[in-house]
């Protein structure tokens, strides 16, 4: 990942800064070639068109349907946006600026390109800066600050080193400020490299939940669905085809992740109740999310290792092997959860270790 980040008080929209364009031009640049060449892929022109010395000559564009697959699987159905708040002037904006339309361009270049980009303008007052505003309000945070400042003022020798632990122990103060107020970065941690005002630079926050990517059991069988416009949405604009979906007709998915104590205590503070919460969050996470390409999902077993040493009794691998899921011998094409077998080896764990299935 590329991170080009200008500081808040340096930016100006109408006039930017020709070095910055210079540098940002120099970097496109260096990609041009692999950003080209992955294009020519997705539009199915392969190297073996090239090759006279052959008679016979025949593209099958995978990367095609591997990108159309994915991009439609991922950002096929709108995003929704849900607040405690009143949103609607947000939805109302984002409907005239055609999100919708933007997210499923962003998500087709990611999967052919590798990268997409996205401008996000922030007004003052906005979400965005009042959270930031609160992390500098916070008691330590202002202490620190105001040490900053008087060290400013001073010229003794050794001042420089004084600041620079300052500055580490105000950034430290801002992480905690983060952490105990918001439950995704206590949870998965988060790259706080920049605020939208001052010179904060808090670094990567490692959070104690990590989530592996969710592997098919079985080998999946994509099926495109043709989506037909039956009314038209403005004056001029015709019927008929906009676009395919892709459906999986059914797929069991297995996905590990790891949650460590160590890191919770050392670096985050999340809790046994914020744990408790993570399990009911992902027991539940389809039911309040269905859409008309997902209808069906959902979390069919929770599995939980539990050990009773803060540095683990066992190594994760040794347990995850202990889950065996298997399609029944009679069942060709699976299609519902009962296809499948799921067992637990929970004889002869060991020493520390007990096993709960919470679902």
């Amino acid at each position: 990942m590329y991170n080009f980040t200008i500081p808040r008080e340096k930016f100006d929209e109408n006039n930017p800064d020709k070095q910055i364009i210079r540098h940002l031009i120099s970097k496109h640049i260096s990609m041009v070639d692999r950003l080209k060449k992955n294009m020519a892929y997705y539009q199915g022109k392969h190297k073996i068109l090239e090759e006279s010395n052959r008679d016979n000559r025949l593209v099958c564009n995978h990367a095609k349907d591997i990108s159309d697959t994915a991009s439609s699987y991922f950002i096929g159905n709108p995003v929704s946006y849900k607040s405690e708040s009143d949103i609607t002037a947000l939805t109302d904006a984002l409907e005239i600026a055609g999100a919708d339309e933007v997210d499923g361009d962003n998500g087709l270049e990611l999967s052919i390109y590798g990268l997409a980009y996205e401008y996000i303008y922030v007004k003052e007052n906005e979400y965005l800066v009042n959270n930031d505003n609160r992390a500098l309000e916070d008691a330590q945070v202002k202490a620190l600050e105001k040490r900053l400042s008087e060290i400013g003022k001073e010229s003794k020798k050794g001042i420089k080193g004084d600041k620079r632990e300052t500055l580490d122990e105000r950034d430290k103060a801002v992480v905690g400020f983060m952490c105990r107020n918001f439950y995704d970065i206590r949870a998965f941690g988060a790259v706080m490299t920049t605020f939208t005002q001052g010179d904060y630079n808090c670094g990567q926050v490692r959070g104690p939940v990590q989530l592996g990517f969710a592997r098919s059991i079985d080998p999946i069988n994509p099926q495109g669905v043709t989506v037909t416009r039956v009314t038209a949405t403005k004056e001029g604009t015709p019927k008929g085809i906009v676009g395919p979906k892709y459906i999986v007709p059914y797929a069991l998915y297995k996905v590990e992740g790891h949650v460590s104590a160590n890191l919770a205590r050392k670096t985050t503070g999340f809790s046994e109740e914020d744990l408790e919460l993570l399990w009911k969050a992902i027991i539940n996470m389809f039911e309040n999310d269905h859409s008309a390409v997902r209808g069906n999902m959902a979390v069919r077993e929770l599995i939980v290792f539990k050990h009773s040493n803060e540095l683990g009794n066992a190594p994760a691998y040794k347990l995850f092997e202990r889950v065996k899921v298997s399609r029944k011998e009679e069942v060709k094409v699976p299609r519902v959860y009962e296809d499948y077998t799921v067992e637990v080896d929970t004889e002869s764990l060991p020493n520390g270790v007990t096993c709960e299935r919470k679902l």
